[in-house]
């Protein structure tokens, strides 16, 4: 735990407006949020959730949890019987941690014993509760609070939730040409695990002939762009919905506020953030992800995601209309699909502003040197090897290996190409 001080409601001054106050946890950014206990400023959930406020946070999550439970006693029995597998499972690690030699008086009975006669097309919520232990609701309280950790997983894994899941567009296999297997059956029925295995591109953003002729072919802000990509990649992974455009209203709007999470430079209309290396980029978006989340093996498929997204195009033709056919279409298409969420039908103009930053950065994008963006990609490519072995991998590389040359290579003479593809 930091030795730092933290801010306590005497020392909020009442008049002074809470986004100008520090916050309370991390004394790094201006506070957003009040807490409803306690009072104490807080910049975002992470802080929220820290170990500095768990006097809050921990019984705050309790309540809201068991409110929720009580107040749904209209669930189906499907609900309800995973809720009996879920609790199942919890007696079972609980059985299997405790001590062979623990006391005759200690509570030894079962779940299912505890459950026997018990009608699961009827019980509510609340009979179910009360017939936890206090460790077991403990337990299933701290898997609540960490859906990534290992029990949350086991606990929430199930076949609809997997045949619902869909991977990152991106991730897709390129289309077989029709006349590539004249003897495969065409109307043979896929399985059902590839029909919604990956979501579609989403088209290229359209950018405004005067943004893009003021956009700069350096790439200034190429960090920033890592940034979001990576934040963008984060996040549809984490939600495995793919486009995010497509989410449903609630998906939506939790795909919104991880971006705004972890890439606040891009929500903020004031800020001024400029990243000035591959190393600030991750520390950033790290940083601000969700607490035990961002593990150095899911850092590096990330990058390996960013790797692919600033993928040049191999061929780049020239197109009269105000969407370049640039050679960084696959960049366009993720910040197209970011630009879409946070621009609905009903935008509010906080979302239309973040739009029009968004539409900035594709600017940027589609203007940028072929060769500032090899340069890139080879840094995040570097930074994805990095990850892999901090993270125990065998093959921290992408798959796509890019190789940076200085111009005095080969020889000495003559301006050899500055970057170089290996195939």
């Amino acid at each position: 735990m930091s030795d730092r001080p933290i801010l306590t409601p005497a020392q909020v001054q009442p008049s002074e407006p809470v986004d100008k106050i520090p916050c309370g946890i991390c004394r790094r950014q201006f506070s957003r949020y009040t807490c409803p206990r306690c009072n104490l400023p807080y910049c975002s959930l992470p802080c929220f959730r820290s170990e500095a406020h768990a006097q809050c946070s921990e019984p705050f999550y309790r309540t809201q949890l068991e409110a929720d439970i009580r107040g749904e006693p209209s669930k189906s029995a499907q609900e309800r019987t995973q809720m009996l597998e879920l609790l199942k499972k919890f007696e079972e690690d609980a059985l299997a941690e405790e001590d062979a030699d623990r006391d005759e008086d200690e509570d030894e009975d079962d779940l299912g014993h505890r459950l026997a006669g018990m009608d699961l097309g009827d019980v509510s919520y609340d009979e179910l509760w009360s017939r936890l232990t206090e460790a077991e609701r403990a337990k299933f309280m701290h898997a609540v609070q960490d859906p990534t950790s290992e029990l949350a997983q086991q606990l929430l894994a199930s076949q609809e939730l997997i045949e619902d899941a869909v991977d990152p567009w991106w991730d897709a296999p390129p289309a077989v040409p029709f006349d590539q297997d004249e003897n495969e059956d065409e109307d043979a029925p896929l399985p059902k695990a590839e029909k919604k295995r990956y979501g579609h591109k989403p088209e290229p953003l359209r950018i405004p002939d005067a943004l893009l002729s003021a956009a700069s072919p350096t790439l200034p802000l190429a960090y920033n762009l890592m940034a979001i990509l990576l934040a963008y990649a984060y996040t549809t992974r984490r939600l495995s919905i793919s486009p995010l455009a497509e989410a449903s209203p609630d998906d939506a709007e939790a795909a919104r506020t991880s971006i705004a999470r972890l890439v606040p430079f891009l929500v903020d209309r004031k800020s001024k953030v400029r990243l000035e290396d591959p190393q600030s980029a991750v520390t950033d978006v790290w940083s601000c992800a969700e607490p035990d989340t961002m593990t150095p093996s899911f850092l590096v498929l990330l990058l390996r995601d960013v790797h692919t997204l600033l993928k040049p195009d191999r061929v780049s033709l020239i197109s009269p209309s105000s969407t370049p056919c640039s050679s960084t279409t696959t960049t366009l298409r993720a910040l197209a699909d970011l630009h879409a969420l946070f621009q609905p039908a009903n935008s509010t103009r906080t979302q239309d502003a973040v739009a029009a930053k968004i539409q900035f950065y594709a600017a940027q994008a589609a203007r940028a040197d072929v060769r500032i963006v090899e340069v890139l990609r080879a840094e995040v490519d570097a930074r994805a090897r990095a990850a892999g072995r901090e993270a125990g991998s065998a093959d921290g590389a992408s798959t796509d290996v890019v190789r940076v040359q200085s111009p005095s290579d080969g020889g000495g003479k003559g301006k050899g190409p500055l970057i170089a593809e290996i195939t």
